[in-house]
């Protein structure tokens, strides 16, 4: 399941999510470039974090709408290519954490600096692996319930007959 959900519609959440996180950071960007004012929440320093937030929504929107749809009308490949774009994300966020752990150790940036940035990056990393797990799980289901219809067009299961049930 996820998060005690059908794995079809915990996708299709996943997916929603993320297209939606992805629009707001859009509009929020667009806002921030019309405007011109700074949102100290949303982008506190600006420099690599802002790279990444742009590249970020960039991947995010072509692969969240193909996991929707994939989703949604059971199609493998669109399952599979939005699969590959979390189990890579979350294999980014493992760099990022080895990375940051790494200029910690040597001196090359102080952890008061970032006190936030170590535990987040932990639970993006977990929560991406995770939900790629959960769809690479729904791709494989849908990939057998294909192979069986294709392998086994005439196969009904078995009836229960009233015969067998009196014996």
């Amino acid at each position: 399941c996820c998060f005690c959900f059908d794995l079809r519609r915990g996708v299709i959440r996943l997916a929603s999510a993320k297209l939606a996180a992805a629009c707001l950071l859009l509009l929020i960007g667009a806002i921030k470039l019309i405007d011109g004012s700074d949102i100290p929440l949303i982008n506190p320093s600006p420099g690599v974090f802002s790279i990444f937030k742009v590249i970020w929504v960039v991947l995010c929107l072509p692969f969240a709408a193909m996991g929707l749809y994939g989703a949604s009308s059971q199609h493998e490949k669109f399952v599979y290519a939005y699969f590959f774009y979390t189990a890579t994300m979350a294999a980014l966020s493992a760099i990022a954490l080895t990375v940051i752990i790494i200029k910690v150790a040597t001196g090359a940036l102080n952890l008061e600096t970032l006190p936030i940035s170590i535990p987040m990056i932990i639970i993006s990393g977990g929560l991406q692996s995770y939900f790629a797990y959960v769809i690479r799980r729904l791709y494989l289901k849908i990939l057998m319930e294909k192979t069986r219809e294709s392998l086994l067009p005439c196969y009904k299961p078995p009836q229960r007959t009233e015969a067998i049930a009196e014996s």
